[in-house]
């Protein structure tokens, strides 16, 4: 059809008049050796990738029916297929169903799999070419992975290869069971050693770990030898890879921490100390389980990397999808432990079927790429890497702050860097509901070391004002521990499913803009009910406060901080019948809901990032004041219908200025555009009366008018128990 659109006979007569625009004695040659007919789909694939009629159009194909021709063009679309796909009947796989989808876009064809993206093929070019070829069962390139070591450790500075580092957690090295890929057998050793640091997905598969019973034996030669049924596939292959790069000791959670000793929880505590010392994290990225192998170290365990075919005088080449591709369609990147791993080490090598990436502070390789990186993109991640190996907190407007000493200052800038690992972190999931904390201590121990304060159930002490303030994108459900106790309502921690931050500084938004945020709470307490689940050291949690910065203040001209005061629940006798659960104190200015109109929302422009919205109006003047975010479903009707349970509790002023036309979500939702104005919020927190347990528990958060909140409606301050 598109051939007798354009007045051209044939699909033969297209492509020769095609080839001829460009033809030399080579292709000449080259396509009268390659006469291989294309099928039935590729030839109009092919067709509409020449013309660029579909630039952006998708092409559906069901798996079953690719390749089962000689059609080059199929040849180049199978290296992209996981081969279990490709032989149903042996593997028992279903392919019934499953489409490969095609999209053209200019010189290239982006190829996924039900969604999931899987190369590109493109026009070679001559250096593409002259690189040798890997099939299918060739192995891994391990003087490769040498040279991006070498390269990184020797071109790359203080960048990746901090020999002193500013923060003291890391300048010592720690005591570490390392396992030895030469003896096969466990050792003591430092964190100063040279190791890798295996990352993967753990998965329900039993397999063998270190406990009291077995830990003498493992530090006999041979223990860990690659015949033990018991050892599963990811720890072999990762020793064996250890190995054969040349290097010896080897990090891996199962065997190197005593899985039933009190020094496990040490252990889980300083994640970040062990893999920011190691060489490299060696991560596992196909893995749903220990039991998945590295691909590379086994025949067909990977598909070929670049395959070339010659299709009338043009040559085409398949090539892996990038490395962010690869990741967002893995099961790694939903575990809620390979985060702070993958993030906290100084360089990453990731093992995929579909090729091998290495990553370190400043660049990214493929093996597409061979020795040649290109740049990573400088993002909220990277300047996190900045405060870890620097001990600085990176200015967003002088560049790189120097002070490490613990100031608002220091916090002001690093809190928008702790909102999207946040975000990052609550998006995925974990085992063991009781990780929560251990899994994100690695982020915290470098936030609290660099910017000061303490951590207390997931939140920044020093920010507490701001870093209350999370909404939930989803309906959320309460995380109860395996011992059946719940989480904080008022922490992020103590529920399950994604949050954000979207308001708080104004910083995350408008680099040109000020803002003075200032707690409205006083006489905070926390009370704990597990005092180790918290990052601080406190040698009598009976007797001794902690006191910790609980403003913050951009432009530093208010730096009036308010205190904290760190308890275990045994110091309050009142606390000894409530649910064990932390407990937060303070006194605060609080306004009945029933002082408002409030009803659901359903329409602004910026809906889709301000979830589960309620809409706040003065009774009196219908003019609309604010809104209330993440609150669930079951709760917003109870709201809207007046019910007296629920409170609104004022946390912080925001005082606003903006210097550029903002995108602040919050003022967006208002429907405020106007800059070069001050505006002036009320942060709050929803809070419903738990009759039984005799304290608040968080519904959601807000923004209301300050003149709203203190004028118009009546308030009074009282003191707040949230559970």
């Amino acid at each position: 059809m598109l051939c007798s659109r354009f007045g051209i006979q044939s699909w033969d007569t297209l492509l020769g008049e095609t080839a001829a625009m460009c033809r030399t004695k080579g292709e000449v040659q080259e396509r009268e050796r390659d006469k291989k007919p294309l099928c039935k789909f590729c030839r109009q694939l092919y067709l509409k990738f020449l013309l660029s009629l579909v630039k952006g159009q998708k092409v559906e194909r069901l798996v079953q029916h690719l390749g089962v021709s000689d059609c080059p063009l199929c040849s180049l679309m199978l290296p992209r297929i996981p081969h279990e796909l490709l032989l149903p009947q042996r593997q028992g796989i279903q392919t019934v169903g499953r489409l490969i989808i095609v999209k053209i876009e200019k010189d290239c064809m982006h190829i996924s799999l039900d969604g999931t993206p899987r190369g590109v093929i493109r026009k070679a070019s001559d250096s593409d070419l002259k690189e040798p070829q890997r099939d299918g069962g060739d192995s891994i390139n391990c003087s490769l992975i040498r040279s991006w070591l070498h390269h990184c450790k020797h071109k790359h500075g203080d960048e990746c290869n901090v020999s002193d580092f500013a923060l003291t957690r890391y300048r010592y090295p720690i005591e570490l069971t390392l396992v030895d890929t030469i003896k096969r057998k466990l050792v003591e050793g430092e964190s100063a050693w040279a190791y890798v640091a295996l990352s993967y997905v753990w998965g329900g598969d039993k397999m063998l770990t270190m406990n009291t019973e077995n830990a003498d034996f493992l530090r006999k030669d041979g223990a860990l030898s690659s015949d033990r049924p018991d050892i599963p596939s990811v720890l072999k292959d990762a020793m064996e890879l250890v190995s054969r790069i040349g290097e010896r000791y080897l990090w891996v959670d199962a065997l190197c921490i005593q899985q039933d000793s009190p020094a496990k929880h040490r252990d889980l505590a300083r994640m970040d100390v062990i893999y920011s010392h190691s060489l490299f994290a060696l991560i596992a990225v196909d893995g749903t389980n220990a039991n998945a192998p590295l691909p590379g170290l086994r025949p067909r365990s990977r598909l070929p990397l670049k395959p070339v075919i010659h299709i009338r005088g043009r040559v085409l080449i398949s090539e892996p999808p990038s490395l962010d591709e690869v990741l967002e369609s893995s099961k790694y990147e939903t575990r809620g432990w390979t985060l702070q791993e993958r993030l906290l080490s100084r360089r990453c090598l990731y093992m995929s079927e579909q090729g091998m990436y290495f990553q370190c502070n400043t660049s990214i390789w493929s093996e597409t790429g061979g020795i040649k990186g290109r740049r990573r993109k400088r993002n909220q991640l990277n300047k996190f890497n900045t405060i870890r190996l620097d001990g600085r907190v990176p200015s967003h407007t002088q560049g790189v702050g120097s002070s490490t000493r613990p100031t608002s200052r220091n916090w002001s800038q690093a809190l928008p860097i702790y909102c999207e690992l946040v975000e990052l972190y609550s998006a995925r999931s974990l085992s063991y509901p009781d990780d929560v904390v251990n899994a994100f201590s690695g982020f915290s121990s470098v936030f609290a070391e660099s910017c000061g304060g303490s951590f207390v159930a997931g939140l920044p002490t020093a920010a507490l004002a701001s870093s209350l303030l999370w909404i939930s994108k989803t309906p959320l459900s309460r995380r109860r521990s395996c011992r059946g106790t719940v989480f904080p309502s008022w922490s992020w921690i103590g529920w399950e499913g994604p949050v954000t931050y979207i308001y708080g500084l104004p910083s995350i938004h408008a680099e040109r803009s000020t803002a003075e945020i200032r707690s409205e709470m006083q006489n905070l307490e926390i009370f704990l009910n597990d005092p180790s689940s918290a990052s601080i050291k406190l040698n009598d949690l009976e007797d001794k406060v902690t006191q910790v910065s609980a403003g913050i203040v951009q432009d530093y001209s208010l730096d009036i901080p308010e205190s904290v005061a760190i308890r275990a629940r045994s110091a309050e006798p009142a606390f000894r019948d409530l649910s064990p659960v932390d407990i937060l104190r303070f006194q605060a200015w609080v306004v009945e809901t029933t002082a408002f109109s409030i009803s659901q929302d359903h329409g602004t422009p910026c809906s889709s990032s301000l979830p589960l919205r309620l809409s706040i109006c003065s009774r009196d003047s219908k003019k609309q004041c604010g809104f209330f975010f993440g609150v669930q479903c079951a709760e917003s009707a109870k709201i809207c219908l007046g019910d007296g349970q629920f409170k609104i509790v004022a946390i912080s002023r925001q005082k606003t200025k903006w210097n550029q036309r903002n995108d602040y979500p919050v003022l967006k939702a208002l429907r405020i555009f106007a800059y070069g104005e001050d505006w002036d919020i009320m942060n709050v927190v929803l809070v419903k009366y738990n009759g039984n347990e005799r304290y608040f528990e968080r519904v959601g958060s807000g923004v209301i008018r300050s003149k709203t909140y203190e004028e118009v409606v009546v308030s009074y301050r009282t003191t707040i128990l949230l559970g």
